[in-house]
């Protein structure tokens, strides 16, 4: 047991000499019918899948899985960087690392929701409400102060839709 092992080990990660974790069972892997994970092949398709995972964690607004993604691809690093051969896709996926906290950082500092959507939706229940209750000349000017913010609402069957001009 090399100390990389022995740390690998206390702290549930993966050694590099092995991309299964430390004391795993040693049998092979039998993938279940409808499994969802997909083992890869490099360390450029995990740092592939990584991104993209990590991408469409930030457009949903979930931190929390997209800083599992991070911490995911870190260990892969981790474990692929024993392997010499793999040296350039070593360094790809800290570039890829980079960027996903430099994104992450982004959407902190700018948060993960759009708050254009949160007004928007609101204004649109104030209006819808208004509507209900008609009081039409309400409804009327809160369409008119979005119409001259470049907001576009339009009246659907399955209620009002809005969007931003230009």
């Amino acid at each position: 047991l090399t100390d990389r092992d022995a740390v690998a080990r206390a702290i549930g990660g993966t050694s590099p000499s092995s991309p299964r974790p430390v004391g795993a069972d040693p049998s092979p892997e039998v993938a279940s019918p409808g499994a969802a994970e997909v083992v890869a092949t490099s360390l450029a398709e995990e740092a592939d899948r990584a991104d993209a995972e990590f991408t469409a964690a930030l457009a949903a607004g979930d931190a929390a899985s997209a800083t599992g993604v991070m911490l995911t691809l870190e260990r892969a690093i981790w474990a692929w960087s024993a392997d010499t051969l793999q040296s350039d896709e070593t360094d790809r996926a800290r570039e890829v690392l980079r960027s996903m906290v430099i994104r992450l950082g982004d959407a902190a500092v700018g948060g993960l929701t759009d708050p254009r959507s949160v007004v928007g939706e609101t204004l649109l229940e104030l209006r819808a409400a208004a509507r209900a209750e008609r009081r039409f000349e309400t409804s009327d000017l809160i369409r008119d102060r979005l119409d001259t913010l470049g907001v576009e609402v339009r009246d659907t069957a399955d209620g009002a839709e809005w969007d931003l001009r230009g």
